[in-house]
């Protein structure tokens, strides 16, 4: 079985929420997620992207994850793809929903970011 997931984030609330609530990059990142988004001139979509992708990691779960927590989901990249792991708690939940894989794609375009998360679940119909 697979579940699918889609989020899209209006990059300038993203930056708001940074501007405005010192605490939201701790919150809602992780070391790594900041420290690659701070390379860029302009963050903001890049950060925008990864909130997006966490979002619809969490709805592509359909439930199976608990609680939505941002620290759980990180983004990394390998090479030029990005790769969602999931750890802590929700990867606890998740041990007995026997998730296959994560596959995540990444956009951002004219002040809006967008990801796509497609779950591949082991041992389901389809």
């Amino acid at each position: 079985m697979n579940g699918v997931g889609v989020d899209i984030v209006e990059v300038d609330r993203i930056k708001r929420a940074i501007e405005e609530t010192p605490s939201f990059l701790r919150r809602v990142f992780t070391p790594a997620e900041i420290a690659w988004c701070e390379r860029y001139r302009s963050p903001a979509p890049h950060y925008a992207a990864r909130f997006a992708a966490k979002e619809a990691a969490f709805k592509a779960l359909g439930g199976k994850s608990g609680a939505l927590r941002f620290l759980d989901y990180e983004v990394e990249m390998e090479g030029e793809r990005p790769v969602l792991r999931i750890k802590g708690k929700t990867k606890e939940e998740l041990g007995e929903a026997n998730v296959l894989r994560f596959s995540l794609s990444l956009s951002h375009e004219k002040g809006y970011a967008i990801a796509v998360v497609l779950v591949s679940f082991e041992g389901e119909d389809s």
